[in-house]
């Protein structure tokens, strides 16, 4: 008896109707021959497996020696590139240091040259700030002369007019007294 009849007969012993039990068993079976492996599936596996792994191990030798090989080219290369490559940065960095040179240079003789033109610029501003400063100068020693002048003139009419109070206050005060006597 099959695993299939054996189910269908035992879904029906228990009422259930013979069209469900039957699309039961169809899905169960359909299931089992599609996605579940069988004993001799899994064994025909296992043989593939143990060829691939056996593949495997051979390539990994092989692989090991090549790998060794081709490390050893790599080196050797990358050596050779190394080599070559600090030459020509050696090269280039001579180049970068003579231009370098050359471009101090330039820059001296041009600040140089600036360096002249700001000290003559600056001379010739000296000189007109020189000459505007004594113009000044002199106005200002004439207006402080022309203050003094005022001043002193100040001076001479207060002191006249404060003697001239003096009088009369004395004078008056002395009338004052001899009113009081």
């Amino acid at each position: 008896m099959s695993l299939a009849t054996s189910l269908y007969d035992a879904l029906t012993a228990i009422n259930i109707p013979k069209n469900q039990a039957r699309e039961v068993v169809e899905a169960l079976e359909h299931k089992m021959t599609t996605e579940f492996a069988t004993k001799s599936d899994v064994a025909l596996i296992r043989a593939d497996i143990a060829v691939v792994v056996s593949r495997l191990e051979r390539y990994e030798e092989m692989t090991k020696t090549e790998f060794a090989a081709v490390r050893n080219e790599m080196k050797a290369e990358f050596a050779a590139v190394r080599n070559e490559k600090g030459a020509e940065f050696a090269a280039v960095r001579g180049e970068m240091r003579a231009e370098l040179a050359a471009v101090r240079n330039e820059m001296k003789v041009e600040f140089a040259a600036v360096r002249n033109e700001m000290k003559a610029e600056f001379a010739a501003v000296r000189n007109e700030m020189g000459a505007e400063f004594a113009a000044v100068r002199n106005e200002m020693k004439a207006e402080f002369a022309a203050v003094r002048e005022e001043s002193r003139s100040l001076e001479y009419r207060l002191v006249v007019k404060l003697g001239g109070l003096m009088v009369t206050l004395f004078g008056v005060f002395t009338a004052v007294i001899a009113l009081l006597r």
